[in-house]
């Protein structure tokens, strides 16, 4: 594949590594003024060029280089033309900070031909006579822009069409250069974040914890700042681009660390309200304390426990806050508790307590009394908007009964299968010293 180009543009420049990767010539058109060959706009393109190459200057792929001058030139052949290149090549690597002595010649093959040389038959054949091993070579259309290069109106011009290439209104090639080393920088630092995200979510999909994720985003951070300025040569650290660049990196490292972060406190509102209602329907079932004080220790032993697994992921990262995950989990653990009050599970644990302190306060004898109890519970569908519950005590003897239409709402609740209709007899053995 072959590119022609005529005068320095920013989209240009940011296509020149992938043109470097598909093409093995590059024809650059050449206007004579008097003696001097290259004028201001040349000299950048050929800059631009070599630097791009440099930094992949391993890869050995040699380019060749014609010059195409539109009309006779003295000094076509003339060694001062090659030596500017040189110079031009020897800037290049020192901008790159490369102190080696490497020589242009192992990366670039240089031409200079007259535009006569230089023929586009209608088929779209480029032919460039007894200087490519074959005489002609066909053209590939890989780009967006290979219809309008590589026809004749274009080919023969000094100008490429506006809505092409985007001009740059101030060509300082130190501005190009800053701007090239600042997207490689970020380039090379997002691809090293996206592989640390990766690795961290695939925990967090597993319904783990990542440990210490606030000291570890946080040294990821700064190490990340670290490699970016790493990575641009000293003499372009004061590039209003680098600080900016840096601002929109931070930004993007946060926005994903709070996404992750956020998974995680979700993934323990739903472990605590889990570990809440176990503990809570438990101590209801077999504890005597009364409704509201084991409500309030449920409540503090969650909170206890949501804040002692949050805590880690915020350490070392003052963006990161469990704070407000922790006021949604408290009111929802609130809204729970109410709801369970009224559950017939708990109204039936109250009842046998109050029937036990009925069926023993008037015995005063010492001794042992035996008494039979039959609980039965009928619990057809529906969510509980009828409820009758009653006893009847005679002696050391109790029954009680309850009709609530809840089967569906207790299901609902993790109670698994409710029975319609389900009667539990027992025998109370009361003791009287």
């Amino acid at each position: 594949m072959r590119f022609c180009y005529s005068f320095l543009s920013l989209e240009l420049i940011r296509s020149l590594k992938f043109m470097t990767s598909l093409t093995d010539y590059f024809l650059i058109y050449l206007n004579p003024v008097k003696d001097i060959l290259y004028d201001t706009n040349s000299l950048d393109i050929i800059y631009s060029l070599f630097f791009y190459k440099i930094l992949e200057i391993h890869l050995k792929k040699k380019i060749s280089i014609f010059f195409i001058v539109d009309q006779s030139h003295e000094s076509l052949y003339n060694q001062r033309e090659l030596t500017k290149l040189q110079d031009v090549w020897r800037k290049c690597l020192a901008d790159n900070n490369i102190n080696d002595n490497i020589d242009m010649n192992d990366y670039f093959e240089i031409f200079f031909l007259n535009e006569s040389q230089v023929t586009l038959k209608p088929d779209h054949v480029l032919t460039i006579g007894g200087y490519l091993s074959k005489e002609t070579i066909k053209i590939k259309y890989n780009t967006k822009y290979s219809d309008f290069l590589f026809q004749e109106k274009w080919l023969a011009s000094n100008q490429i069409p506006s809505n092409l290439l985007i001009n740059v209104k101030n060509d300082q090639v130190s501005d190009i250069l800053c701007f090239y080393f600042v997207d490689s920088a970020s380039n090379e630092v997002l691809k090293m974040f996206y592989k640390n995200f990766a690795k961290w979510d695939k925990v967090i999909r597993k319904g783990k914890l990542v440990d210490t994720y606030g000291k570890i985003t946080l040294s990821f951070i700064e190490m990340a700042n670290k490699k970016f300025d790493a990575l641009i040569p000293g003499k372009f650290q004061n590039c209003l681009l680098v600080e900016k660049k840096k601002k929109e990196l931070h930004k993007i490292f946060q926005q994903y660390i709070l996404y992750l972060f956020t998974k995680q406190l979700l993934s323990l509102q739903s472990q605590s309200l889990e570990r809440f209602k176990n503990m809570f329907i438990e101590n209801s079932l077999l504890s005597k304390k009364s409704f509201e004080l084991q409500k309030k220790t449920a409540i503090d032993d969650t909170n206890e426990w949501f804040i002692s697994h949050a805590i880690p992921l915020t350490l070392g990262n003052s963006d990161l806050s469990y704070t407000f995950a922790q006021k949604e989990l408290n009111d929802v653990l609130e809204e729970f508790s109410e709801k369970l009050r009224d559950s017939p599970t708990i109204k039936m644990r109250m009842l046998k307590n109050t029937s036990k302190q009925t069926s023993t306060g008037n015995l005063k004898q010492k001794g042992m009394i035996i008494g039979f109890g039959l609980t039965a519970a009928f619990r057809p569908s529906g969510f509980g908007n009828f409820q009758f519950i009653t006893s009847y005590t005679r002696g050391p003897h109790v029954f009680n009964f309850s009709f609530v239409n809840d089967k569906d709402v207790a299901e609902q609740e993790g109670q698994g299968k409710v029975k319609l209709f389900k009667i539990q007899p027992s025998l109370n053995f009361d003791i009287e010293m």
